[in-house]
């Protein structure tokens, strides 16, 4: 297998179109496909690193040296590498928004659920409407502490 056929078996085993790959190189679609298609014959350097990169790979594999076509960090798919591109272009207000976002819903995905409860009055005694009133304020209590209000 080439060079280009390793390149293109690798973005498309990645759902990723020549059009991505050419948007995260800084080359035109019809480069990528120069270099799929063996009409250019050396990878240059400064595109190498970076297209091993994007196809998630290393350059040993591209150049045919390692057969082994997983990076050593776990792949991500397209829709992950869209949004973490998007996170790296935020400031630091919505780095901070979409972290702390992040970390709530992870918490409420991996932690120990509670059950909500529609309480109304006539079900529970006022020693039971109180004990929940006081929970809601503690809750309160944590979320503006941790959003810093």
């Amino acid at each position: 297998m080439t060079t280009g056929e390793r390149m293109r078996a690798r973005r498309k085993e990645l759902g990723f179109s020549a059009d991505y790959v050419a948007e995260k190189l800084n080359v035109n679609r019809s480069t990528v496909f120069r270099y799929e298609g063996g009409d250019i014959d050396k990878l240059p350097i400064d595109i190498l690193e970076p297209l091993s990169e994007i196809l998630q790979t290393t350059p040993a594999y591209l150049m045919g040296w390692d057969s082994n076509a997983e990076s050593i960090s776990p792949a991500i798919t397209k829709h992950e590498q869209i949004m973490l591109d998007k996170y790296r272009k935020l400031d630091d207000i919505g780095r901070y928004t979409v972290d702390t976002t992040l970390e709530a819903q992870y918490k409420r995905c991996t932690e120990p659920k509670i059950d909500l409860i529609a309480a109304h009055s006539d079900d529970y005694s006022e020693e039971q409407q109180e004990l929940m009133l006081q929970d809601l304020e503690e809750l309160e209590k944590l979320h503006k502490k941790r959003t810093n209000q």
